[in-house]
């Protein structure tokens, strides 16, 4: 059995390494029918003065014969990557990232007071009242609210008196504005 193979880079010698401690080489030879090998030095000094035959362009692309280019090989993923676009072909933009709203990213952080202080200021109904209900989903309404000073207290209770009369926001907003029971 084989134990080692190597090949120079022209692909004009091929060495092998036998289990027996054998080490047998051979030269490709220069008319042969698909560059077969020959034992010895039958090439002569013209068997490595073609470096650029279509056998040695495949080694250095990567390419053995009889080895398919699939995702097991890292090379399959670095397909076309030299390829132009034509006139024709549609471009694809790449996709840019979502970039998280103040209160949200106050959210991810639990920052509560801090993400509802962003909602407000948005001025958007719909917003605060998401937020109010993130906020009743994580039983963090309370801290939210708690530790406020006159202007952020007043700012929030303008905006509950002004919303929570409008039925698409009333489930929201009347909750925030409701007494916890003991």
């Amino acid at each position: 059995p084989v134990t080692a193979l190597a090949l120079t880079p022209p692909c004009s010698q091929l060495a092998a390494g036998l289990a027996d401690g054998t080490l047998v080489i051979r030269m490709r030879r220069e008319g042969g029918p698909g560059g077969a090998m020959a034992v010895g030095g039958a090439g002569g000094a013209r068997a490595g003065a073609r470096r650029n035959t279509r056998s040695s362009r495949r080694v250095k692309r990567g390419l053995k014969r009889g080895v398919k280019l699939t995702a097991a090989n890292f090379r399959y993923f670095l397909r076309g990557r030299q390829a132009k676009a034509g006139a024709s072909d549609a471009r694809v933009l790449a996709r840019r990232r979502a970039r998280l709203a103040p209160y949200d990213k106050h959210l991810r952080r639990f920052r509560h007071g801090a993400a509802l202080d962003a909602a407000l200021s948005t001025g958007r109904p719909e917003v605060v009242a998401a937020v109010l209900e993130e906020l009743a989903a994580r039983g963090a309404v309370e801290s939210a609210v708690a530790g406020r000073d006159e202007r952020r207290a007043g700012e929030l209770l303008s905006f509950l008196a002004r919303f929570a009369a409008r039925p698409r926001f009333a489930g929201a907003l009347l909750g925030a504005a409701a007494p916890r029971s003991a």
